[in-house]
């Protein structure tokens, strides 16, 4: 398990991570491959869901 202080840092990471990733998200050209549209879409739900977890 990790101390309060660990999941305060681990929670303040993600959180800036998905930040990140959803102000760079809009800037991916249209012209990307599908799957890399789908991999993309499916880490910003694994951060949301990390996110919950912690």
């Amino acid at each position: 398990m990790f101390s309060k202080d660990e999941m305060k840092v681990l929670q303040e990471l993600v959180k800036r991570e998905l930040e990140h990733f959803k102000r760079e998200e809009k800037t991916v050209a249209t012209s990307s491959s599908l799957k890399f549209l789908k991999a993309e879409h499916e880490y910003g739900h694994f951060l949301e869901r990390l996110l919950e977890k912690l």
